[in-house]
């Protein structure tokens, strides 16, 4: 039908990027959790001292996979909020 905008799509695949970052938030707790684990409990080992360079490097990834997250629901909130806006013809 001609004039008539469903957001509903919208809506729920910004529900969907929300679930999608708690689930990158726990993630990340987790792997933080473990390496904080691991430092304490083999800090001087070499296997170690190896990997856990990497296992920081994986936590930093997921905070910036977080942020993006973050960002792009927030962006198409705001568009949904725009195209409503536009139809209803609010300011």
């Amino acid at each position: 039908m001609k004039g008539i905008v469903d957001t509903d799509v919208f809506e729920a695949f910004i529900a969907e990027l929300d679930k999608y970052e708690k689930g990158l938030i726990k993630n990340q707790t987790i792997l933080k959790n473990a390496a904080n684990a691991c430092d304490v409990a083999m800090g001087k080992d070499a296997i170690a001292q190896k990997y856990l360079p990497q296992l920081k490097a994986s936590i930093k990834q997921l905070g910036d996979a977080i942020t993006l997250c973050k960002s792009a629901r927030k962006k198409m909130s705001e568009k949904v909020g725009d195209i409503k806006d536009i139809v209803t013809g609010s300011d």
